[in-house]
């Protein structure tokens, strides 16, 4: 079998062509000829090897490499295609492998068999892909202990068994797409640079990565605009950072025990937000401010507009005799037509319940001097937040629906009404 020369090929600088045999070129232990004849498709590993050395001749060990492998995998049996980068597969352990353990590797799964890694315990035997996956390296851990446990092997064994997808040492999505037209995403989610208009936004679900207290951390799915995934940091801190989407409290003990780090969400408690944070503040689970909310149990909660003066104060009464107390100002500066409650804490068995913000005869009336108060009997202490209202005149605005008749109403003292109903504003 002759390895013709086309006509229309020229030889270059005055050469001339050599025409060759195809039993005088070897491929392995065999000439081309025998070799095609007696072909297989689990041959073709062994021609993506020796591209892979070609292409890395001045190095011992590649670090981009091609692989066709096939195997069984949660009993299906499989064929796939591989890019890989710092990384290569083991034929003798048919195990993929590290070669810089200090850098992450990256491994492209071009699926022509088998299902999605996992996707065969749902039933699904016939769901291919093409997966970006990676790996970390020592260099993405902080401790040394952490850095200690990367090992040459991408995967982990447990209970005798040998993993290679979706855990921390071994093979972790980046980017899938299945052959439904599907697409997952690894990580927090994606950035969006809008032809480069900045700040960026970002779809984003997680928690809030920052310092702060166990308590203070909170569950996230929606869109950011000028923050990082996390809600910890932004593009221009000079700027403000805005959030909407879903919010609920870290289920702390999603796996059964307490664990601080946990990614379980509390999403039986979870709440449509919209949150906002000057950009003069760091980004801290204080600084965001709930602008709305909005919960399963029906209650819309607006921010209302800051009618109040900087000065406020806290009054504490640590113990309750009676189902009444009576408080006095805590200067002139307070007066029975300048004071607004603006939240009332009370404790009982170890529970606190807050109202907020309050009106004058809801349970509370201002005297010349102070504020009296009902009580229900057994609380133990009471919290009291008083401000003084600012010298300025709202107005009031109705937008009525002609369709259903029903009005949109904003009275000139801040309330919020719908049909005459009054929604719940939240300072």
């Amino acid at each position: 079998m002759a390895i013709e020369i086309i006509d229309k090929l020229k030889p270059k600088n005055n050469g001339s062509f050599k025409l060759m045999d195809a039993k005088d070129v070897a491929i392995g232990d065999s000439d081309i000829e025998t070799f095609l004849k007696n072909f297989k498709p689990s041959d073709a590993g062994k021609i993506l090897e020796t591209l892979s050395i070609l292409a890395n001749s001045t190095d011992i060990d590649p670090k981009y490499n091609f692989e066709v492998i096939e195997g069984n995998r949660e009993n299906l049996p499989y064929t796939e295609f591989w890019i890989l980068i710092n990384a290569k597969y083991n034929r003798d352990t048919k195990k993929f492998e590290r070669i810089n353990l200090d850098s992450f590797s990256f491994g492209w799964q071009f699926q022509g068999g088998g299902s999605y890694p996992g996707e065969t315990s749902w039933g699904d035997s016939m769901n291919q892909g093409i997966n970006l996956w990676r790996a970390f390296g020592k260099n993405a851990y902080t401790t040394q202990e952490d850095k200690d446990s990367v090992t040459k092997e991408i995967g982990v064994e447990i209970d005798g068994v040998w993993k290679e997808f979706g855990y921390m040492k071994g093979w972790n999505n980046c980017f899938m797409l299945d052959s439904y037209g599907g697409m997952t995403i690894g990580g927090a989610g994606f950035e969006i640079d809008g032809n480069g208009t900045y700040p960026y936004t970002r779809v984003s679900i997680g928690k809030y990565m920052g310092e702060c207290e166990d308590a203070q951390k909170f569950s996230y799915s929606g869109r950011v605009w000028n923050a990082f995934h996390g809600l910890y940091d932004a593009d221009d801190k000079n700027k403000d950072s805005w959030f909407y989407g879903l919010e609920c409290p870290v289920d702390f003990n999603g796996s059964g025990k307490y664990d601080k780090n946990s990614d379980f969400a509390d999403i039986n408690n979870a709440k449509f937000v919209v949150k906002q944070i000057d950009g003069s503040k760091d980004l801290t689970p204080s600084n965001w401010v709930n602008i709305m909310e909005y919960g399963k149990d029906g209650v819309l909660k607006l921010q209302q507009a800051n009618k109040y003066s900087n000065l406020s104060t806290l009054i504490k009464v640590v113990s309750v005799d009676s189902s009444d107390i009576s408080v006095m100002f805590p200067n002139s500066t307070f007066t029975r037509n300048n004071t607004v409650l603006l939240s009332l804490e009370t404790s009982k068995d170890g529970i606190t319940y807050t109202k907020t913000p309050m009106t004058e005869g809801d349970s509370f009336s201002f005297t010349d001097s102070g504020l009296y108060a009902l009580i229900p009997k057994g609380n133990v202490s009471v919290r009291i937040v008083l401000a003084i209202k600012k010298d300025i005149k709202e107005c009031g605005i109705s937008i009525l629906n002609p369709v259903c008749g029903k009005a949109l109403m904003i009275t000139d003292d801040g309330r919020l009404l719908f049909d005459g109903k009054e929604v719940l504003l939240k300072e």
